[in-house]
């Protein structure tokens, strides 16, 4: 990675999301608040209705 592409910024993105569960193949059903090991149990069952984008754009593309 050449120096340019190492400078650039944050962008940051809230979205609003439909409330949809979902099933998948296997049985996992999908749509529920997920942060991993820091969700408090009592989100596990809470829909999730909101996300959070963060990516870096750099000033030079490659």
């Amino acid at each position: 990675m050449d120096e340019l592409s190492v400078h650039g910024g944050l962008l940051f993105d809230e979205l609003k999301l439909s409330e949809n569960i979902a099933v998948k193949a296997l049985g996992e059903m999908t749509g529920f608040v997920d942060l991993g090991d820091f969700t408090e149990q009592d989100s596990k069952t809470s829909q999730s209705d909101h996300g959070l984008v963060i990516m870096f754009q750099p000033l030079q593309g490659g």
